[in-house]
């Protein structure tokens, strides 16, 4: 799926469309998170959400780490309980297990449950296709991608230079208005620049944009995880926490733009990227993804270094095309994405 412009400067998407009769499931963590970037999936007559409660995934790790991954209790009691999220619902929507079914599953989850997960799948929907989902960098997963490629169908990631390195597809995480289109919209600005993020290989350089951006006067909202207290840096002014996920859509919100610094050897755009546009903010971002692409983001600011950050675009007007960019991350075009890539 493309984004370009038309003849009158407004965004389109050029890709293929929705063929078929497929169905989609998609398989994820019972979150808020989730269930704001997801829960779209419910909104159709050919797809839904399934989201599995968090204890379980806890259990089935620990089976992992202190038991065989393939004992006969283990699958016998994961089968069960798969019934009990996944056929029951299928079921309750009328569709049949021998149904042309896309699962697409978050590669966290398959990291938690393993094989029982696939093995499950391929054995109660015989037409069932797999599709596994990464949205951080292979390098942050338990996992040996070519053990992963033998259990699925198709491998997506949100990174375009992973998914060219690794023989993956490609598609940008969604974000769906299921939630969003309810969240409450401030029309006051309370910080210039919003930040939340986790430290991961990138805290010295969060830590030189804090000191930049509050050198030239800008009121800064930072919320960093994974940093040990010894190592912390302006902990008056700097929040070291996590943050709800309906919390960080309301610091987005309250701020002129957000800032999105990649890890290292990433090339695409985060959830900020969907959060600042959909919420009709600035996205401040190094991603090379946008280099090319300036001109198609009148919202996005990209930098490739810290000094030649153009300071006059963070405070100059917004562009009011928040609704452009509904079916851009919509998970109607994930779908469309994925079955265009399927074998």
């Amino acid at each position: 799926m493309i984004m370009v412009l038309d003849n009158r400067g407004n965004m389109e998407l050029k890709g293929v469309k929705m063929k078929g009769n497929y169905k989609f499931v998609f398989i994820g963590l019972d979150s808020i998170e989730n269930k704001y970037l997801y829960g779209g999936f419910d909104d159709h007559s050919y797809s839904t959400a399934i989201f599995l409660p968090n204890f379980c995934r806890k259990v089935a790790k620990a089976w992992t780490i202190y038991g065989n991954n393939q004992s006969k209790i283990k699958k016998t009691i994961s089968f069960l309980y798969f019934d009990r999220f996944i056929k029951t619902k299928i079921n309750k929507l009328g569709w049949k297990v021998d149904d042309n079914i896309i699962f697409i599953i978050y590669s966290w989850d398959y990291d938690s449950y393993g094989h029982v997960l696939t093995q499950y799948l391929r054995s109660r929907f015989s037409n069932g296709k797999l599709v596994c989902y990464f949205i951080d960098l292979i390098k942050r997963h338990n996992l040996i991608i070519e053990e992963v490629r033998k259990q699925f169908d198709l491998l997506v990631t949100f990174d375009e230079v992973e998914a060219e390195k690794y023989g993956m597809s490609y598609c940008l995480e969604p974000f769906s208005m299921h939630l969003l289109k309810e969240f409450p919209r401030n029309k006051e600005f309370k910080w210039d620049i919003t930040l939340v993020a986790s430290a991961k290989d990138r805290y010295e350089q969060i830590i030189k944009a804090f000191e930049l951006f509050t050198s030239k006067g800008f009121i800064c909202d930072f919320h960093i995880t994974q940093v040990p207290e010894r190592k912390r840096i302006y902990s008056d002014k700097i929040h070291y926490g996590s943050l709800a996920f309906e919390e960080v859509l309301s610091h987005v919100v309250q701020s002129r733009c957000v800032l999105e610094l990649i890890q290292n050897n990433a090339y695409s755009p985060t959830t900020r990227f969907s959060e600042a546009m959909l919420l009709n903010r600035k996205l401040l971002t190094n991603a090379p993804y946008f280099k090319e692409k300036k001109d198609i983001f009148p919202n996005v600011i990209f930098f490739e270094n810290l000094e030649e950050i153009p300071f006059e675009r963070v405070e100059n007007k917004l562009n009011n095309i928040s609704k452009n960019y509904e079916d851009f991350f919509s998970e109607k075009t994930m779908m469309e994405t994925i079955l265009s890539n399927l074998p």
